[in-house]
């Protein structure tokens, strides 16, 4: 078994959050606190959700993950020019990505065209 002090050694090496104390313990810092998004950055973040209108669940399911992935980028510590570039190419691979997944269900299931 292992005291608390050779578990925290153990773990600082791989946690960076765990930092040394002068007098040879332990301690855990405080996490980062993510930035408050305004309300246009949510707006903006959510556009993928629009597929959803004409994608049905496979539009959904991957308008759901370019959401979690905009949000992502909004809450890193890129400066807004680039928090904004990323999440247009975010967009458009979304709608890229539906646009494959639709051609690829019509391929293999033949009976899903509209006649």
């Amino acid at each position: 078994m292992k005291t608390p002090d050779e578990f925290a050694q153990l773990m600082s090496d791989k946690n960076p959050n765990l930092a040394k104390r002068p007098e040879g313990g332990f301690t855990v810092s405080a996490p980062k606190e993510t930035p408050k998004l305004t309300g246009f950055e949510y707006f903006w973040c959510a556009l993928p959700m629009g597929i959803t209108v004409m994608g049905g669940a496979v539009g959904g399911l991957i308008a759901g993950m370019a959401v979690i992935a905009n949000l992502t980028i909004f809450r890193s510590s890129r400066t807004p020019s680039k928090k904004y570039i990323l999440s247009t190419v975010v967009l458009i691979g979304t709608f890229i990505a539906w646009w494959a997944a639709a051609l690829t269900l019509l391929t293999i299931f033949p009976g899903l065209r509209r006649h």
